[in-house]
């Protein structure tokens, strides 16, 4: 930031510069978005995103706060294409980006249709990274049901993408009521058009597979944010899910009884399970892991945000504990790496990778790696080759940072 202005700047992987751009009089409420992107997790909202191989992407605000801007990037900061909400749109617009490969960009548009309506509706939005042209913008919506938009993913080596969430009876209150199980819905990219709807019960299709634990999480109504939805090499589909759900915050509560401008909802986040589909998205196996939850005091007005969208929130802010998926070149392995602080009672707490991951053999199994490190450390995890992860440890006492790698067993 220079001078009221911003700069950005691109480098090789030697650390040459090789582009820059700076943003000259940003308008108002713009500004107020760049400003946050010196937060530590707001810039996953108002932040550059890569686009493989091609530059960066930007969402944030138009002209006003009611429209909503995309920008596109190559890698020496020249702007390719913009798109923004039409001056002649009635409708007032926010736009999230969910998943991003190298041909699209895909995300979700809140939509109301005035300024003091309360009424929120949720459009699946993807523009085409090479000419910015919006070449979908469909609400999930249907007659007979409520459908919850959590997340998008772009298929591999394919044009398609496939978009989650849970699905609810039409009287039911997403995030309160139950749902009756969550959704798939599969879209190409190059006709602009949904080819399939698949929509699993947890009575008839979830239940028998879960354990103990995983049907009680289910009636307790925690919801199942849906991180990453992958092939492998033997053509089955996995799917996995971190647990949470909104819960009364006790001493944000107190704060507000008292005058304060405390949140008074909070998130627990809870278990993690692992859904694996065979070719015709037919569930086969499900593999459920419980660890210690957690609890994170939601920013003010963040608790009216619907269920999906709240899960997405959670994820883009890093309050979950997956951490990432890594696959063998030829996608006949996988691991998936989370972490759980374990607290046990009468010990002292510590700090657990949990790896799932994808046998030779065919079979998914787990295990576990001991990280625990100094008070006053912070801990982030890093993909690394061959099975090992990349783990940096910054002691703040010291003011040092220390990578090592960490061997997995898989």
């Amino acid at each position: 930031q220079a001078k009221g202005n911003y700069i950005f700047r691109s480098y090789d992987k030697k650390l040459k510069e090789i582009g820059s751009l700076i943003t000259e009089k940003p308008f108002k409420y713009e500004r107020a978005a760049l400003d946050q992107m010196d937060g530590d997790a707001a810039s996953s909202f108002y932040g550059l995103h890569p686009v493989p191989g091609k530059g960066f992407v930007r969402a944030g605000y138009g002209e006003d706060k009611d429209k909503y801007q995309i920008t596109f990037y190559d890698n020496n900061f020249k702007v390719k294409w913009s798109y923004q909400t039409p001056n002649e749109s009635k409708d007032y617009e926010t736009f999230m980006i969910s998943d991003i490969n190298e041909n699209y960009v895909t995300g979700m548009t809140m939509r109301r249709d005035g300024l003091l309506s309360r009424k929120m509706e949720y459009f699946l939005t993807v523009f085409d990274v090479a000419t910015g042209k919006k070449i979908l913008d469909t609400s999930a919506e249907n007659t007979k049901e409520q459908l919850s938009i959590s997340a998008t993913s772009l298929l591999e080596g394919t044009d398609q993408m496939v978009l989650q969430g849970e699905y609810y009876d039409l009287d039911d209150k997403p995030g309160v009521s139950k749902s009756k199980g969550f959704y798939l819905k599969i879209f190409d990219l190059k006709t602009a058009k949904e080819i399939s709807e698949k929509k699993f019960s947890w009575a008839k299709d979830i239940n028998k597979l879960f354990n103990a634990k995983g049907k009680e999480s289910i009636e307790d109504k925690y919801l199942n944010f849906p991180h990453t939805m992958f092939k492998a090499a033997n053509g089955h589909y996995y799917i996995a899910f971190e647990q949470y759900k909104k819960a009364a915050d006790a001493g944000g509560i107190a704060m507000a009884a008292l005058g304060g401008s405390a949140s008074l909802v909070k998130i627990k986040v809870g278990n993690m399970w692992v859904l694996e589909l065979d070719a015709d998205y037919k569930p086969l196996a499900l593999q459920y892991y419980e660890k210690d939850g957690s609890n994170v005091s939601l920013p003010a007005g963040a608790g009216m945000m619907g269920a999906g969208l709240l899960g997405y929130f959670v994820n883009a802010m890093g309050w979950f504990d997956y951490q990432f998926l890594q696959q063998s070149s030829d996608k006949t392995t996988f691991n998936m790496a989370y972490i759980n602080y374990d607290r046990e009672k009468g010990e002292k707490s510590k700090t657990i990778v949990g790896n799932i991951f994808l046998a030779k053999d065919g079979t998914v199994n787990f295990d576990k790696v001991d990280i625990t490190a100094p008070k006053r450390t912070s801990l982030f995890l890093y993909p690394a080759q061959g099975s090992n992860i990349m783990l940096s440890q910054y002691n703040s006492k010291e003011k040092t940072v220390e990578l090592k790698l960490v061997k997995l067993n898989y």
